[in-house]
């Protein structure tokens, strides 16, 4: 009973995940953030243990179905939800009874903001100019943590009295996977660590090669790379204009205060290849592999409890978003009601 309720909130965190990525974020980073209010229900519910595996997958899964995985929005929401998650049991570990719920709420989701600049510098842009969104994202993170704590505080006391049945997915007892998924699996996550790492030029010039030949061996689909570089063009310009104009080096063009250096010229190339060859790698690994192809991959994977949570959850999430879409919530507490109607 206690795997299936937490099978269901994290399919309830995923779906609040995918209907906010519909709306537009002005600013990286800053959106409302209420998919890590399952996160703060599951805490109170169940503990820190059961907190932390619902930060892990509530990303993982939701990436499956927005078709983000391994993309660097994934890197971005899956390491700020764990350490947002790992910070909120900390102070709820050491401070139980000096803050509440909303208190909580806003230092994760602060926690959880910070570390996507944070993630974003060290994986990505690499200037430090990226911080200077960081005080809309506190003000930013003070707001939407208030209406997480809020909504938290609302909808644990009917979780509690919420009885969850078996979710609708039959899991095989033997799954066969064709040796070129795993190829392709196995060598497309190779490649996105080693553009992760590279930092010379030469090297992104021989990954952008690599990375072209390993989509044409196993496919991919032009118009959804595409449409989803699209959405990462706030990060692409910001990290072309800090790294032209505010690069220190030997000047090669100047107009006023604009200066472009060759260090500069370099560091641009390199930050947006990067990006750009993150997206095209991770389009490569998901085209014509099917969720059930993942769920083959997490089976052989040491933690089998993982893999049948992971397969209640997708056999949950599709009734759920099927809900909210069919009751088009327009309030806050209208939306949270649909995630109590089971």
């Amino acid at each position: 009973m206690k795997n299936q309720k937490l099978a269901y909130l994290i399919a309830c965190g995923c779906a609040l995940q995918i209907a906010e990525s519909i709306f537009p974020h002005p600013v990286p980073g800053l959106r409302l953030g209420l998919a890590n209010l399952i996160v703060l229900i599951v805490l109170n519910l169940y503990g820190i243990k059961e907190a932390v595996i619902v930060s892990v997958l509530r990303p993982l899964v939701g990436s499956f179905y927005l078709g983000t995985f391994l993309t660097p929005s994934f890197f971005l929401s899956f390491f700020s939800s764990i350490l947002s998650c790992l910070v909120m049991c900390c102070v709820f570990l050491m401070t139980k009874t000096i803050f509440s719920n909303i208190g909580l709420s806003i230092i994760g989701a602060i926690t959880h903001n910070f570390s996507q600049l944070f993630f974003a510098y060290i994986l990505f842009i690499r200037h430090t100019g990226i911080f200077v969104f960081l005080p809309v994202l506190i003000l930013g993170g003070i707001f939407s943590g208030y209406i997480t704590g809020w909504s938290a505080n609302y909808i644990i006391p009917e979780m509690k009295k919420l009885s969850v049945n078996n979710p609708s997915i039959e899991v095989e007892e033997e799954i066969q996977i064709e040796s070129r998924v795993w190829i392709k699996f196995f060598t497309g996550i190779f490649l996105i660590l080693l553009i992760i790492i590279a930092r010379d030029e030469k090297w992104f010039l021989i990954l952008s090669a690599v990375s072209f030949i390993f989509g044409l061996i196993f496919g991919f689909n032009i118009k959804k790379f595409f449409n989803k570089v699209k959405i990462l063009w706030i990060i692409l310009l910001f990290s072309l204009v800090v790294h032209l104009f505010f690069t220190p080096g030997d000047i090669i063009f100047k107009l006023g205060f604009l200066k472009i250096t060759q260090q500069g010229l370099l560091n641009s190339f390199i930050m947006i290849t990067r990006v750009v060859l993150l997206v095209f790698v991770s389009d490569v690994i998901v085209y014509g592999t099917s969720i059930k192809d993942f769920f083959t991959i997490f089976r052989r994977l040491p933690a089998k409890d993982l893999f049948y949570l992971i397969s209640a959850v997708f056999g949950f999430l599709p009734s759920i978003l099927e809900r909210i879409r069919n009751t088009q919530p327009k309030t806050l507490k209208n939306l949270l009601n649909s995630l109590l109607v089971v």
